[in-house]
């Protein structure tokens, strides 16, 4: 899954225990509010945030929770809360420069992967290519390929 396939990638993780491995290229990550936040700052013209700055994408979201006919908490969504449940191995790649996705959200789920005693492989890039274009397109499906083929490895043993 890439970007925003990359997070419901690992949210069918959670819930489909058949699945053998995965492969996230620059995630998109957080809670909802982070999310939001973050896409706020994205498309900002100035560059600048302050409490005054209208954040229309933070804006929508609340609209959107307040007009649901249930209650609902949007922390309660994030993945990362529920990654003792996971039991497939990943692969996270992620450029470091990233602009699109902050690559930070990768660095928090290996964190979080860790803590979990969960098996994971992370690859960051030098780039800010969110894409995967050209040469760390060839370098990122290397490291698939990779793991991938030991995953059938361990199921023909």
């Amino acid at each position: 899954g890439h970007s925003l396939g990359g997070e419901i990638t690992l949210r069918t993780l959670l819930v489909d225990g058949s699945i053998r491995g995965a492969s996230l290229w620059s995630p998109v990550g957080g809670s909802l509010w982070e999310q939001a936040y973050h896409y706020s700052w994205y498309y900002s013209d100035d560059g600048t945030d302050s409490r005054d700055t209208r954040k229309a994408q933070m804006e929508q979201l609340a609209k959107d929770i307040d007009s649901l006919e249930f209650p609902y908490d949007p922390d309660s969504s994030e993945p990362g809360q529920f990654l003792h449940f996971l039991n497939t191995p990943i692969v996270v790649h992620h450029a470091k420069d990233d602009g699109a996705v902050p690559y930070i959200w990768s660095e928090l789920l290996a964190t979080k992967l860790e803590l979990e005693n969960k098996a994971y492989t992370f690859y960051s890039y030098e780039s800010d290519d969110h894409c995967y274009e050209n040469e760390l397109q060839t370098i990122a499906v290397a490291g698939d390929v990779e793991f991938f083929h030991s995953l059938m490895n361990e199921v023909a043993e």
